[in-house]
């Protein structure tokens, strides 16, 4: 199993230094700089332009682009992020701030979309073509049908504006910080987030289900006289988990960004909502480094998805 963790490893750092460079060009092309979101240009004179350019000697923008790419992989190895241009602090410290925020939402969401919609693909796979399945069949094709913001909303104008029984963004009253006040803040955006998983997770399973009892391994099962019960356990559901893992696994990285944009909505105090104000400020360090953040977190997501599967399906760490 160690041999297969630091392979796996050694096979993301290729995609982690692809990553840097991709994240670095983006903001290469972007139009202006930091310096150009100060400025009004049509209050520019000889001097202020003379300003401006040493300016951006100063923040080392002006270097070729090579030498600014060098130079941030360099401190990126001493694990600085850099500086943020507009708030003075380090890039790192601002992240960590932020970060456990974004892993709180995308977490619970995460659990929510894994528990509720595995559950109800196991029973609709075990009772096909019942009142139950067909029902979570069309509820799992609505679900998947909704994005994420525009059910955010929806959900803000029914239960925040109009019931007026859960708030609508934040993530604490201020004045009171206690579980049940965050469990609260945390309902709204939890259930635009999984929602769409839900239905995702439901279809998939269903269909891991009706394919395991498909086989001839179980038919012979039920052939010897093993009871019900004991051939779903011991049988249906582990040769089921495999697919669903997988799927489970390529949906995590669009779940975790998929956070991003629902901290927008619910003006959650996240990532995303520390990426827009950098964004919007053009303080292009805190956009590579957060964007470098979720980059890394999606990393260590799917390495944990590869360690889960080759413990569910050992043969997995020979291929």
């Amino acid at each position: 199993m160690r041999r297969y963790i630091g392979r796996r490893i050694f096979q993301a750092m290729p995609t982690l230094l692809l990553l840097t460079v991709i994240t670095f060009s983006f903001m290469q092309l972007a139009p202006g700089d930091f310096v150009d979101a100060m400025i009004d240009p049509a209050a520019l004179t000889a001097n202020s332009k003379e300003l401006l350019a040493q300016q951006r000697a100063a923040l080392g923008i002006d270097q070729p682009v090579v030498i600014q790419y060098v130079n941030w992989v360099g401190q990126l190895v001493q694990g600085n992020l850099g500086y943020s241009f507009v708030y003075k602090r380090p890039v790192l410290q601002m992240i960590a701030e932020r970060l456990w925020a974004t892993m709180q939402l995308g977490g619970a969401a995460i659990i929510v979309a894994v528990i509720l919609g595995v559950l109800a693909g196991i029973v609709s796979g075990l009772r096909p073509y019942s009142t139950f399945d067909y029902v979570v069949s069309v509820l799992s094709y609505g679900a998947w049908s909704f994005p994420n913001f525009y059910l955010g909303l929806i959900l803000i104008y029914v239960f925040a504006v109009q019931l007026k029984i859960l708030p609508s963004a934040g993530m604490l009253t201020p004045g009171i910080d206690d579980f049940g006040n965050r469990l609260k803040h945390l309902i709204l955006p939890v259930t635009a987030l999984s929602v769409q998983f839900i239905g995702l997770f439901a279809r998939q399973t269903r269909s891991a289900i009706l394919e395991v009892r498909a086989e001839e391994y179980i038919n012979t099962a039920h052939a010897k006289g093993l009871r019900p019960r004991r051939v779903t356990l011991r049988h249906i559901l582990p040769n089921a988990l495999i697919p669903i893992i997988t799927v489970i696994g390529l949906s995590l990285p669009v779940l975790i960004t998929g956070a991003i944009v629902t901290e927008t909505v619910f003006s959650w105090s996240g990532m995303g909502t520390l990426m827009l104000n950098a964004i919007t400020a053009r303080d292009y360090p805190v956009v590579m480094g957060t964007v470098l953040a979720v980059g890394v977190v999606v990393l260590l997501v799917n390495l944990g998805v590869d360690v889960l599967y080759a413990v569910v399906d050992p043969r997995s760490r020979y291929n």
